[in-house]
C-alpha cells in the first residue's frame, strides 16, 4: 500500500510540473504527450488495487484475526490481574510489550490504508484537472474523459479479508470488538465464579452416591 501511495504522489507532482508546460504552445505536443502517459499510469496503479487485495486482503485478514484474538486474551488477562491482590508490575509489563507489536500492527493497516485511498483521490483529482489545459488536442481529451468515466465506474480500494475496507474506521471496529469481547467473557467470569461459591456454600447432600 506505501509504495502505490509513493506513486500516486509522484504522479501527482509530474501532472503539477506539466501544467507548467502548457502555457508554452511550442511545448504543447510534448505535453500532450507526457499527459497521457501520465493518464495510463495513473490508471494502472489504480488497477494494482485488485491485485494488492488478492495477496493483501488474505494474508492481512488471517493476521488481524490473529491479533484481534491475541489482543482480547491479553486484555482479558490484564483484567484478571487487576483482581488479584499479589499482581507485580512485572507482569504488567510483560503483557503489554507483549501486546504492543500487535497494537502497531493494527494502527499500521488502518493508517496506512487511509493513507493510500486519500493519494490515490488526490491524484485522481489532480488528473481530472487536465482538462482545462487540454484544449487543443482531441485525442488526450477523449482520452482523459474515458479515465474520468473508468474511474467512476471503478471505485476500488484496499480491503483486508476481502470485505472490510482498510481505513480508520478498521482501527474503530477492532478496539470496538476487542473491548465488547472481553466485556464477555469478564460477565461470563463472573458468573462462573458466583456458581462456584455457591456450590461451595451448598451443604452436601447425605443421600447422594457418588459413582
Amino acid at each position: 500500500m506505501d509504495l502505490l501511495r509513493i506513486r500516486y504522489r509522484l504522479i501527482k507532482r509530474l501532472l503539477k510540473q506539466q501544467y507548467v508546460l502548457a502555457v508554452d504552445l511550442k511545448h504543447q505536443h510534448k505535453f500532450e504527450m507526457r499527459i497521457s502517459r501520465l493518464i495510463d499510469y495513473c490508471k494502472s496503479y489504480i488497477q494494482l488495487i485488485l491485485q494488492v487485495n488478492d495477496v493483501f486482503g488474505i494474508v492481512s485478514g488471517f493476521s488481524l484475526f490473529h491479533d484481534f484474538a491475541m489482543l482480547t486474551n491479553m486484555t482479558f488477562l490484564m483484567c484478571q490481574k487487576a483482581t488479584e491482590t499479589k499482581t507485580t508490575a512485572k507482569e504488567y509489563i510483560f503483557i503489554f510489550l507483549f501486546m504492543l507489536p500487535r497494537i502497531y500492527k493494527v494502527i499500521i493497516y488502518a493508517v496506512y490504508g487511509y493513507v493510500a485511498q486519500r493519494e490515490r483521490r488526490d491524484c485522481t483529482h489532480e488528473v481530472r484537472m487536465c482538462e482545462r489545459y487540454l484544449t487543443c488536442s482531441k485525442v488526450t481529451r477523449s482520452k482523459l474523459e474515458a479515465f474520468l468515466h473508468w474511474q467512476m465506474q471503478n471505485t476500488y480500494s484496499f480491503l483486508v479479508g476481502k470485505v472490510t475496507t482498510c481505513n480508520l474506521f478498521l482501527l474503530y471496529a477492532t478496539v470496538n470488538n476487542i473491548a465488547s469481547s472481553v466485556l464477555i467473557l469478564i460477565q461470563l467470569q463472573f458468573q462462573q465464579n458466583s456458581i462456584t461459591n455457591r456450590m461451595k456454600n451448598q451443604p452436601m447432600l447425605k443421600d447422594v452416591e457418588f459413582i
